[in-house]
């Protein structure tokens, strides 16, 4: 199967919030298109709501077993990826979400890869609102940010090509100014 072969059936996976089907098929993919990251994105994205959502025994897998494998796939992803900018923004808000399967204490991390993102394309709307988000300050920017992201078929329609990690970014923006995710 090729890249957008995969990319299609995931999406349709995604789209129900399949996860327990999506988890063994994004590591497979992972591990055949290791230059893509959307895959290991995806991945990450899916482990990640398993541990958090606590969902990782109606898949079959141990918590623990898991967690220890979205650390160590992170850890090696981030590595691989260190200079895509696109995997570091997706890690970035992802890992704000819950630090400490990513080996954190705080967010100091997640942070530093969102603004590693601003830092590499300092035009994108979408990096700078997500850090600002995610920085949990006041900031009268978000709403603007949200607004102009919201109504910028480039910026939804590229969020949306990442799946749900790409969705729940967008979603952010709703939230922001009230809208249903």
């Amino acid at each position: 199967m090729d890249w957008k072969s995969w990319l299609d059936e995931e999406n349709q996976i995604e789209a129900v919030e399949d996860w327990c089907t999506a988890y063994p098929r994004l590591r497979q993919a992972a591990e055949r298109f290791p230059s893509e990251a959307q895959p290991s994105v995806r991945l990450i994205y899916v482990v990640h709501d398993l541990l958090v959502e606590n969902h990782a025994g109606e898949c079959g897998l141990s918590h623990d077993d898991l967690a220890t494998y979205l650390l160590e796939f992170f850890q090696t992803s981030l590595e691989r990826f260190k200079t895509n900018v696109d995997f570091i923004y997706f890690a970035g808000i992802i890992t704000h979400i819950a630090e400490w399967y990513f080996g954190q204490s705080d967010n100091t991390l997640a942070l530093r890869l969102q603004r590693s993102a601003i830092e590499m394309k300092p035009d994108n709307l979408l990096f700078r609102f997500s850090y600002l988000y995610s920085s949990e300050e006041e900031n009268s920017e978000l709403q603007v940010l949200a607004h102009l992201i919201l109504n910028d078929h480039e910026y939804v329609s590229w969020a949306s090509s990442w799946g749900y990690p790409g969705r729940y970014a967008i979603g952010q923006a709703k939230g922001t100014l009230g809208l249903p995710w």
